[in-house]
């Protein structure tokens, strides 16, 4: 898969976890929106995001991996390398 493949398909699970509670102008999600503060997740909708990445990629997220992620790019870059090992 493509850096840009896995960035919108991180862009449709975050759109389909949060469609109508959180308010997001996902257009403007970049490589570069910073996840609590840009986007305002909080600890809890950031294990939600690794549970749904896990489930779409197949692949194992630590808790402490995914908080500790600073950028959307730093997110594809992580699922970009455990994709395409398998």
């Amino acid at each position: 898969m493509t850096e840009e493949e896995i960035f919108n398909k991180l862009i449709d699970i975050i759109k389909k976890l949060f469609n109508g509670s959180k308010v997001f102008d996902y257009e403007k999600i970049t490589f570069e929106s910073k996840p609590i503060e840009n986007l305002g997740f909080s600890s809890m909708d950031l294990i939600m995001v690794s549970f749904a990445i896990e489930s779409e990629f197949n692949i194992d997220i630590k808790d402490l991996t995914m908080s500790s992620f600073s950028t959307i790019r730093e997110v594809v870059n992580y699922i970009m390398e455990r994709v395409n090992v398998h």
